[in-house]
């Protein structure tokens, strides 16, 4: 082996066709070989590294076409050159910079647009809030109608629909901020992609390459964005839908209280109308009975005066014709009495009832009313 490692062909040649130790024929002196095989790996070695720097030449050739002029210095072209490079580069910069600006806008948008959802919402809920409270009072409650509580029930179902329609309104503008973003940055991508091809500096697949790239970046954070807004209106109104229901469960419960409160109220006000002072002692029973008193005192007189005429009698004094006229005027008590007795038969305060048997009762007035 030499060398370069190659092993030589010489030394097999000798080794195979060398003449043995027993022949017989006289011997000879050997005569000398070239090892070719290095200098053929050499020149195939030498023949393709000239092929890869006619390809590199080439390659550098179609993609800068200033490295033919470099050699020879042509001050104007690498001038011409360089006016392409930087207004290539500007265009690119400018793009950027419109798009952090398009961002930035956006950005704005988007916090504008959540704090007028949340003082909304917040304004919304509220006002439902305020109608639960008017209606969680029992005092008034318990004195309203039945249409009282179902046109509560109608203000909170028009602010529920109000406080839907604008989580609504919230999700349509946030679409609307992504379909912005999405014309915008087309339009941006378009007039970067014109600048650049009438500059010149990249070829025109070159250039469709870079836009692909910008266009790719952009749909992926207008997917991105548009994925989150599908998850955050969905929490919304779920969000939503939970509010109505627990709304509609309190006014239900408060409808069941309203039941409740008229009930008890129903009750209360019988309670208070059977054991007042007009029902039980009304100022017509007064005045019959004020009317009864005074009569019965004006014949108990009657009689006193005629119980005195027969006490003062003495035996000087005791005859039949005076003892017939007190019996007379007894008589004429007892006829007035029953005579006043008969003319008060169907009065409802006088009268003997049947029920308790007694004078003056209320059970049959109370069977009347």
């Amino acid at each position: 082996m030499d060398k370069t490692g190659y092993v030589s062909a010489s030394l097999k040649s000798e080794s195979l066709f060398a003449p043995s130790s027993t022949s017989t024929a006289p011997p000879t002196t050997p005569t000398p070989t070239l090892d070719m095989t290095l200098a053929l790996a050499q020149k195939a070695a030498q023949a393709i590294r000239a092929q890869q720097q006619e390809i590199e030449s080439v390659a550098i050739l179609q993609s800068d076409p200033m490295s033919s002029a470099q050699p020879y210095k042509f001050a104007k072209l690498e001038k011409k050159q360089e006016q392409k490079r930087k207004a290539h580069d500007f265009a690119y910069k400018e793009y950027r910079r419109k798009l952090r600006d398009l961002s930035d806008e956006i950005e704005d948008l988007y916090v504008a647009e959540a704090a007028s959802l949340k003082s909304t919402l917040v304004a919304d809920d509220d006002a439902v809030g305020v109608l639960f409270k008017e209606l969680n009072v029992d005092e008034n409650l318990r004195m309203e109608p039945y249409t009282y509580v179902t046109s509560m029930w109608e203000r909170i179902e028009a602010m529920l629909k109000t406080r839907t329609t604008t989580v609504t309104e919230f999700g349509e503008h946030l679409k609307s901020f992504e379909i912005t973003r999405s014309e915008t940055l087309a339009q941006y991508l378009r007039t970067m992609v014109d600048t650049m091809v009438n500059i010149g500096l990249l070829l025109p697949q070159e250039i469709e390459r870079v836009a692909e790239v910008e266009s790719f970046e952009c749909n992926a954070v207008i997917i991105g964005n548009l994925r989150q807004h599908a998850e955050l209106m969905a929490r919304m109104e779920k969000e939503d839908i939970l509010e109505r229901v627990e709304a509609r469960r309190k006014w239900e419960a408060r409808l069941s209280d309203w039941r409740d409160l008229r009930h008890q109220r129903g009750i209360m006000e019988f309670q208070r109308d059977i054991t007042a002072d007009n029902f039980t002692n009304p100022p017509s029973r007064v005045a019959t009975f004020e009317a009864f008193k005074t009569e019965q005192m004006a014949r108990h007189e009657i009689r006193c005066e005629v119980l005195k005429r027969l006490g003062v009698m003495t035996n000087d004094t005791l005859a039949s014709t005076t003892v017939d006229n007190i019996r007379t005027s007894f008589h004429q008590v007892r006829t007035n009495t029953r005579a006043h007795a008969h003319s008060r038969k169907h009065d409802p305060f006088v009268h003997t009832c049947d029920l308790c048997g007694s004078h003056a009762c209320l059970c049959a007035a109370a069977q009347r009313h």
